[in-house]
Protein backbone atom coordinates (compact mmCIF):
# COMPACT_ATOMS: atom_id res chain seq x y z
CA UNK A 1 0.00 0.00 0.00
CA UNK A 2 2.90 2.35 0.72
CA UNK A 3 4.36 1.76 -2.73
CA UNK A 4 0.96 2.14 -4.38
CA UNK A 5 0.63 5.59 -2.79
CA UNK A 6 3.39 6.68 -5.19
CA UNK A 7 1.44 5.60 -8.28
CA UNK A 8 0.13 9.13 -8.79
CA UNK A 9 3.00 11.09 -7.20
CA UNK A 10 6.74 11.19 -7.73
CA UNK A 11 7.62 12.13 -4.16
CA UNK A 12 5.65 12.38 -0.93
CA UNK A 13 6.42 13.16 2.68
CA UNK A 14 6.11 10.32 5.16
CA UNK A 15 3.09 12.08 6.69
CA UNK A 16 1.45 12.32 3.23
CA UNK A 17 1.94 8.57 2.75
CA UNK A 18 0.55 7.88 6.24
CA UNK A 19 -2.54 9.97 5.48
CA UNK A 20 -3.00 8.29 2.10
CA UNK A 21 -3.03 4.77 3.51
CA UNK A 22 -4.62 5.61 6.88
CA UNK A 23 -1.77 4.44 9.10
CA UNK A 24 0.05 6.29 11.84
CA UNK A 25 3.18 8.19 10.93
CA UNK A 26 5.25 5.93 13.20
CA UNK A 27 4.02 2.78 11.47
CA UNK A 28 4.53 4.34 8.04
CA UNK A 29 8.05 5.44 8.97
CA UNK A 30 8.89 1.88 9.98
CA UNK A 31 7.55 0.52 6.68
CA UNK A 32 9.38 3.19 4.67
CA UNK A 33 12.64 2.35 6.49
CA UNK A 34 12.22 -1.30 5.50
CA UNK A 35 11.48 -0.34 1.90
CA UNK A 36 14.59 1.85 1.89
CA UNK A 37 16.75 -1.03 3.17
CA UNK A 38 15.39 -3.20 0.35
CA UNK A 39 16.18 -0.51 -2.24
CA UNK A 40 12.60 0.37 -3.20
CA UNK A 41 12.52 3.97 -1.93
CA UNK A 42 14.94 6.81 -1.37
CA UNK A 43 14.56 9.21 1.57
CA UNK A 44 15.88 12.74 1.83
CA UNK A 45 15.30 15.72 4.10
CA UNK A 46 13.21 18.58 2.76
CA UNK A 47 15.48 21.47 1.82
CA UNK A 48 13.17 24.07 3.38
CA UNK A 49 12.05 22.13 6.47
CA UNK A 50 14.57 19.62 7.82
CA UNK A 51 11.88 17.94 9.95
CA UNK A 52 10.10 16.70 6.83
CA UNK A 53 11.32 13.54 5.11
CA UNK A 54 10.63 13.25 1.39
CA UNK A 55 10.24 9.72 0.05
CA UNK A 56 10.40 8.74 -3.59
CA UNK A 57 10.51 5.37 -5.32
CA UNK A 58 13.77 4.15 -6.82
CA UNK A 59 13.81 2.50 -10.25
CA UNK A 60 13.32 -0.86 -8.50
CA UNK A 61 10.43 0.67 -6.56
CA UNK A 62 8.83 2.01 -9.72
CA UNK A 63 9.06 -1.45 -11.27
CA UNK A 64 7.52 -2.93 -8.11
CA UNK A 65 4.57 -0.54 -8.47
CA UNK A 66 4.12 -1.51 -12.13
CA UNK A 67 4.32 -5.25 -11.38
CA UNK A 68 2.13 -5.16 -8.26
CA UNK A 69 -1.11 -7.09 -8.56
CA UNK A 70 -4.31 -5.10 -8.58
CA UNK A 71 -6.19 -4.91 -5.31
CA UNK A 72 -9.55 -6.63 -5.07
CA UNK A 73 -11.14 -3.19 -4.89
CA UNK A 74 -9.46 -2.17 -8.17
CA UNK A 75 -10.72 -5.35 -9.81
CA UNK A 76 -14.23 -5.06 -8.40
CA UNK A 77 -14.95 -1.44 -9.30
CA UNK A 78 -15.22 -1.76 -13.11
CA UNK A 79 -17.22 -4.99 -12.79
CA UNK A 80 -19.62 -3.39 -10.30
CA UNK A 81 -20.03 -0.33 -12.53
CA UNK A 82 -20.95 -2.64 -15.43
CA UNK A 83 -23.92 -4.03 -13.49
CA UNK A 84 -27.42 -2.71 -14.14
CA UNK A 85 -28.58 -0.06 -11.65
CA UNK A 86 -31.07 -2.44 -10.05
CA UNK A 87 -28.31 -5.04 -9.61
CA UNK A 88 -26.03 -2.46 -7.98
CA UNK A 89 -28.85 -1.45 -5.62
CA UNK A 90 -29.54 -5.08 -4.78
CA UNK A 91 -25.86 -5.81 -4.01
CA UNK A 92 -25.52 -2.66 -1.88
CA UNK A 93 -28.72 -3.46 0.05
CA UNK A 94 -27.62 -7.05 0.65
CA UNK A 95 -24.17 -5.97 1.86
CA UNK A 96 -25.66 -3.31 4.12
CA UNK A 97 -27.99 -5.92 5.62
CA UNK A 98 -25.13 -8.38 6.10
CA UNK A 99 -23.00 -5.71 7.78
CA UNK A 100 -25.94 -4.89 10.04
CA UNK A 101 -26.38 -8.55 10.98
CA UNK A 102 -22.68 -8.74 11.87
CA UNK A 103 -22.80 -5.50 13.90
CA UNK A 104 -20.01 -4.24 11.64
CA UNK A 105 -20.88 -0.56 12.04
CA UNK A 106 -18.17 -0.10 14.65
CA UNK A 107 -15.34 -1.83 12.76
CA UNK A 108 -12.57 0.48 11.54
CA UNK A 109 -11.62 -0.93 8.13
CA UNK A 110 -9.93 2.24 6.88
CA UNK A 111 -6.45 0.69 6.40
CA UNK A 112 -7.97 -2.00 4.20
CA UNK A 113 -10.31 -0.01 1.99
CA UNK A 114 -9.98 3.08 -0.10
CA UNK A 115 -11.20 6.00 2.02
CA UNK A 116 -14.16 8.03 0.95
CA UNK A 117 -17.89 8.03 0.96
CA UNK A 118 -19.85 5.40 -0.88
CA UNK A 119 -21.94 7.15 -3.46
CA UNK A 120 -25.44 5.90 -4.04
CA UNK A 121 -27.22 6.04 -7.35
CA UNK A 122 -29.63 9.00 -7.17
CA UNK A 123 -32.69 7.30 -8.59
CA UNK A 124 -32.07 3.94 -6.90
CA UNK A 125 -34.49 3.10 -4.09
CA UNK A 126 -33.00 3.05 -0.61
CA UNK A 127 -34.56 -0.37 0.03
CA UNK A 128 -35.14 -2.22 -3.26
CA UNK A 129 -38.41 -4.08 -3.79
CA UNK A 130 -37.24 -7.67 -3.31
CA UNK A 131 -40.16 -9.15 -5.28
CA UNK A 132 -39.42 -6.80 -8.20
CA UNK A 133 -35.75 -7.79 -8.11
CA UNK A 134 -36.57 -11.48 -8.02
CA UNK A 135 -38.83 -11.00 -11.03
CA UNK A 136 -36.00 -9.36 -12.97
CA UNK A 137 -33.61 -12.20 -12.14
Amino acid sequence: MVMQSFSEAVALTVSDVAREINLTQATTTSIVNGLERRGFVHKRRDATDKRRVIVSPTLAGQQLIIDAPKTLQDLLEPEFQALEQWEQSFVVAALQRLASLMNAGEIDAAPLLHPGAIEQVDDAPAQPDVEMLKAKI
